[in-house]
């Protein structure tokens, strides 16, 4: 894919349990986050969905023998941000954008343990975690749909980042975008699954397949067909500006537009921004931008624009 970073790698790396089952110390980075959703100028519902999700996982020493300074316990955290966008128009792809992340949420609570640390063990059950998490998500879809005849149809995309840091993994289906600005260039992370990126890759000029850029070749639906999800690994560094974004963004802001709005200092600020310019296209579609910044650690810990 052109622009696409070449050191992103997929995440299917096996390691012995004995070499993986600590995590080495990770170095401290700060993170900031915002986040924007708008129905755009054309449509009448807006059928995407978006999140940012804070995970922790702490201890407390509740009574010890111990002097004060024989003993510390280090808070660890992740950070996951989705954007999904809703397909079927009629069949209601806000209430699949929704349930989607809805079901993830779930799903969650119920897990017998949390990805907190990058080790090359998670990166053996990554792809499981993964497939459960989606068979979940259509399970639901059929409960709902077998309800609700009319949202027969209902699908959405899912744009996934987990961030351990300096860790990332990217879960993608469907075609909205992950990106990477760093160091002044941006990297489409993701690969669009449509039929147009399919002819473009079997030789087709791009410019005679645009009409097929939204035909959907793989998402999450109720109809139980299998789902193929990209899941890959990055390493991150500071400076680093991370954005998800549903194609109604994508589609209407050229990419070297993109990369001078994620420059900016405030990542909120700049989620807005981006916004605005697709409005200012014509607004054709709904709009979602998430952007992560990665920071130098600081006194402040990772926090949300709004």
């Amino acid at each position: 894919m052109n622009g696409r970073r070449d050191d992103t790698v997929e995440y299917s790396e096996k390691k012995r349990f004995a070499d993986s089952f600590f995590a080495p110390e990770s170095p401290s980075l700060a993170l900031r986050f915002g986040g924007s959703t708008h129905v755009g100028l054309v449509r009448k519902r807006n059928e995407d969905q978006f999140a940012i999700v804070h995970r922790r996982r702490c201890s407390e020493m509740l009574q010890t023998s111990l002097p004060d300074d024989a003993w510390s316990f280090h808070n660890d955290s992740a950070y996951c941000l989705f954007v999904a966008d809703g397909v079927g128009g009629a069949a209601r792809g806000d209430v699949a954008s929704s349930l989607a992340l809805q079901t993830v949420f779930e799903l969650s609570t119920r897990a017998t343990n949390w990805l907190m640390k990058f080790t090359d063990l998670d990166a053996q059950e990554v792809h499981e975690r993964v497939e459960a998490y989606l068979d979940g998500i259509q399970q639901a879809f059929q409960e709902h749909v077998a309800l609700h005849p009319r949202a027969e149809g209902m699908g959405t995309t899912l744009t996934t980042a987990v961030i351990m840091p300096p860790h990332m993994i990217l879960v993608h289906l469907g075609d909205s975008r992950a990106y990477l600005l760093r160091q002044g260039r941006l990297f489409q992370m993701t690969r669009d699954d449509t039929l147009a990126q399919d002819l473009i890759e079997s030789g087709a000029d791009p410019k005679t397949v645009r009409s097929f850029r939204h035909l959907l070749t793989n998402s999450l639906s109720a109809d139980g067909s299998g789902v193929t999800s990209e899941v890959l690994h990055s390493e991150l560094e500071i400076g680093d500006r991370i954005l998800l974004c549903s194609d109604g963004l994508s589609d209407c802001v050229a990419r070297d537009r993109l990369a001078e709005i994620l420059t900016g200092s405030d990542p909120q600020a700049s989620c807005d921004q981006l916004i605005e310019a697709a409005l200012a296209t014509g607004g054709r579609d709904n709009i979602t931008a998430v952007i992560c910044h990665v920071n130098a650690p600081d006194s402040s810990a990772a926090s949300t624009g709004r």
